[in-house]
Parts: structure tokens; sequence; C-alpha cells
């Protein structure tokens, strides 16, 4: 079936499907972090849409002309909170002058992995609330569907970028394993942050073709 993408405004989860007439919302937050972890299971796994017919609803959350208890930015500051939090780590343990170790370098890069990661489970808190200021999803009929990509070309630049920026978190974390620096722990949590920021670029606004 030929489905119609739109995005949402200001919303990464959630897209609005148009399909033969009737409008879904796509949910691509969900309850599986694996999809976050690798992003081609958007167009493998089964996705949750919910059918709504309520056009002024769809209008609200497409285009409000006003945004409601500023999540917004309240996901830009959690965003910033937690890059900043992650690279205060080394400057704190120098500033003490505590000397790194491969070890302790290993248990800050996985304390910057953490706050990364709970970064994206509180946007997504976020981002759902978001939406039900204008939209109880419970209430409306729930459908899983399939999404195929909207082609080749796109699949591979995507999964490209996706592999691209997983080597370089792989070559960053490796690096400051070796050599412990205040930029390259900057470094790996940029690289993370924008390896699992991939999977809300799967399914982007378009035309492509899905399946019940």
């Amino acid at each position: 079936m030929e489905c119609t993408i739109e995005s949402l405004h200001m919303n990464v989860r959630y897209r609005i499907l148009h399909i033969e007439g009737e409008s879904y919302i796509l949910d691509m937050g969900g309850s599986s972090l694996w999809k976050v972890f690798f992003p081609f299971l958007y167009w493998i796994l089964p996705l949750s849409v919910y059918k709504i017919d309520d056009n002024q609803a769809i209008n609200a959350i497409a285009s409000p002309a006003t945004e409601q208890q500023g999540v917004g930015s309240q996901v830009a500051i959690a965003t910033a909170l937690s890059l900043f939090l992650g690279n205060m780590i080394y400057p704190l343990i120098d500033y003490l002058n505590i000397k790194i170790t491969a070890t302790t370098s290993a248990v800050i890069v996985c304390l910057i992995f953490l706050l990364i990661l709970a970064l994206f489970i509180y946007s997504n808190k976020l981002l759902g609330r978001k939406i039900e200021q204008h939209i109880q999803l419970d209430k409306l009929p729930k459908e899983k569907i399939r999404v195929q990509p909207e082609s080749i070309k796109y699949v591979v630049q995507n999964m490209f970028f996706y592999l691209f920026t997983l080597a370089f978190s792989v070559g960053v974390i490796v690096a400051v394993l070796e050599h412990p620096n205040g930029f390259l722990f900057f470094a790996v949590s940029i690289f993370i942050f924008m390896t699992l920021a991939v999977s809300f670029t799967t399914i982007r606004p378009g035309e492509t073709s899905m399946r019940f």
C-alpha cells in the first residue's frame, strides 16, 4: 500500500501516516531499545500505529500555533545536561589529581553511555507526554504495520552513516582507554549520541510503501 509520511512539530518520536484516505499515528519510541541500537530493525519489525479520525487534532500536532508545558525546551535542557554531566567527569578527576587508568577510563565511558541512554529514555517519555496534550493514543484503535524503506539508496545512506558513527565511537573509545583526556571523552559522548540518534531518521517524511 502507498503511504505518505508526515513529521510532527518538534516531536521526533511520532509520525503521521496517510494511507488510502485514512490517518494513523506511528509510534517510533515504543518499548524496545533494540531499535535504537539497531535502527534497521524499523524496516524489519512491526511498528505500532493508531488510527485517528480527528483532523483538528492532527493539525494541532503537525503544526501547532503554540506549545504547551515547554516540552521542547525540556528535551533541549535534558540533552545539554546529559552531555555536560558526562563530560564533567574527567575534569573533576583531573582536578582531584587522580591518576587515570584504563579501567577508570572504561568506567567513565560506561557512565557517559548510561547518561546518554537515560537521556533518550527521558526524552521519549517527554515526547509521549507532549502528544497526550492533544491525543490520547491508548484510546485509539491500534494496528501493527511494516514500513518499507523509501529506496535502496536511502537504506545504503542511512546504514553508512550509522556504521560511520558506530566505527568512530568504537575508535574514540579505544583511544580514550589508551590516552584519556577531556577532548576524547567529549568526542565519545558526541559520537555515541549521534549513533543512537540515527534510529529517528530511518522513517522520514515522504512517500513509501507499507503493509498491515
